[in-house]
């Protein structure tokens, strides 16, 4: 049976969190948000965004290769693309109640949106805050 990932998105959030973390104390691989998961030659490292964190620590993805979220079945590459967009603070439709999206869209709003390459911690509690917001209407 292949792995999956949580289903409350609140939980993914914090998985990937806890992903990100491990892959900053890897020395072979280099955070760069705007790709998935990739092989850099010249550097002989590879190159991960939020989505591809989870990809290389939690599904243990051979790092020699590239990875995207079409590589995987449904839900979860729903899942890795929820966690692209995500770290961009966007939020999409994850709910079907429009005031529970229009709640954590107005919070959302509130962060001090910086991305990773601007501000790692703040980027990584911002993550963690949405966990928590996204939880709310997850009850």
């Amino acid at each position: 049976m292949e792995k999956t990932l949580p289903t409350k998105y609140s939980e993914l959030l914090r998985l990937a969190v806890s992903c990100l973390v491990r892959v900053e104390k890897d020395e072979n691989y280099e955070i760069t948000m705007r790709t998935y998961h990739s092989v850099a030659p010249e550097s002989g490292r590879t190159n991960v965004c939020f989505a591809g964190c989870v990809m290389a620590k939690y599904f243990n993805v051979n790092r020699h290769k590239d990875w995207g979220p079409s590589y995987f079945l449904h839900p979860i590459e729903g899942q890795l693309i929820f966690l692209d967009k995500i770290r961009e603070y966007e939020c999409p439709t994850i709910f079907r109640k429009d005031d529970a999206m229009y709640e954590i869209r107005q919070k959302m709003s509130k962060l001090n949106q910086l991305s990773y390459e601007k501000n790692p911690r703040v980027f990584k509690n911002n993550m963690l805050k949405l966990a928590n917001i996204i939880e709310e209407q997850e009850k």
